[in-house]
């Protein structure tokens, strides 16, 4: 699983984005596109958090179930690593 710490979260015209700021030569990435969710979990998972205690806070701050916010989380994590490699 390729780690997040060469990405960072970017905002433009009200939609986030991924980005692999460690890019060089002639070939980039193609930023990955995430909605307000997955930009959140991105900067949990940033700041140490682990999956658990990301769900954890989000069900909290947004008075939601936790079982129900954890596996929206799995379900991002995982769909992200595909797509970042």
């Amino acid at each position: 699983m390729k780690s997040l710490d060469n990405y960072e979260i970017h905002k433009a015209a009200g939609t986030y984005f991924l980005v692999n700021m460690a890019q060089k030569g002639d070939v980039f990435e193609k930023p990955v596109e995430v909605n307000e969710f997955g930009a959140l979990v991105v900067k949990l998972i940033k700041e140490g958090k682990s999956e658990d205690e990301a769900a954890k806070l989000l069900a909290d701050e947004y008075e939601a179930d936790f079982e129900e916010v954890k596996k929206d989380v799995s379900e991002f994590t995982e769909s992200l690593y595909e797509k970042i490699g």
